[in-house]
């Protein structure tokens, strides 16, 4: 987090898995949900929920899902026919705020046309790996409670009381915040000795390459 052009705060973030890449873009953060329900979307429910449910199709039910036809009428998973479907499929899946739910407590929204944003999780032990790259594409807050009270500009009481209230809540942020998501495999450190990470989506080799291309060709 950034302030006058000063690092305020920082914690660890988990990013896309290198075949769900978080991609780079700039916008604005604009609200906060503390208690998310979790709309699961299409391309999860097609590659890894449905082949699960064509075997098990009461899977959703026994974990806590939602099944909702198009018309809104929520149903029981084990009541549809998961063989028919493909890779579209005409109906919704939703998890319930709850302490399984995918995103945990509290969700940071920046609207994109990348459907990516900030959140919480409950698989909070991967914090401590060293490459952190589990997501579908969003990005996975340490300390999402911390990271609301600075956003918000509230006491952490504050941010604490929404949360274990269990009621699900959108927040507008008093004043939209730029956010930067980017991509470097170097980056000065505090005494500006620049630091070399690992390059998780190969990005660095495809632009080599491009570059190299691209000399080739003006020769």
């Amino acid at each position: 987090l950034i302030d006058k052009g000063k690092l305020v705060w920082r914690t660890n973030v988990m990013v896309g898995k290198p075949q769900n890449q978080t991609v780079a873009f700039h916008d604005e953060m604009e609200m906060v949900v503390f208690n998310p329900s979790w709309g699961v979307p299409q391309s999860i429910i097609a590659k890894e929920m449905l082949p699960i449910l064509r075997k098990d199709p009461s899977y959703l039910d026994r974990n806590g899902y939602r099944v909702i036809l198009p018309n809104g009428r929520i149903v029981k998973s084990r009541s549809i026919n998961w063989r028919v479907y493909g890779n579209k499929i005409p109906l919704s899946v939703q998890q319930p705020p709850s302490d399984d739910n995918a995103l945990g407590e509290i969700k940071f929204l920046f609207p994109n046309s990348h459907n990516i944003y900030m959140h919480d999780t409950p698989t909070r032990a991967l914090f401590a790996k060293p490459v952190r790259a589990f997501s579908h594409g969003c990005v996975r807050v340490e300390n999402p409670r911390e990271f609301a009270s600075k956003v918000m500009e509230l006491d952490r009481s504050e941010i604490d009381a929404q949360i274990d209230s269990g009621e699900s809540t959108t927040v507008k942020l008093k004043h939209k915040l730029p956010v930067h998501l980017v991509y470097f495999t170097a980056w000065p450190d505090e005494n500006g000795r620049i630091v070399y990470y690992d390059d998780i989506y190969g990005r660095d080799a495809r632009m080599e390459k491009a570059y190299s291309e691209v000399a080739i060709a003006e020769k």
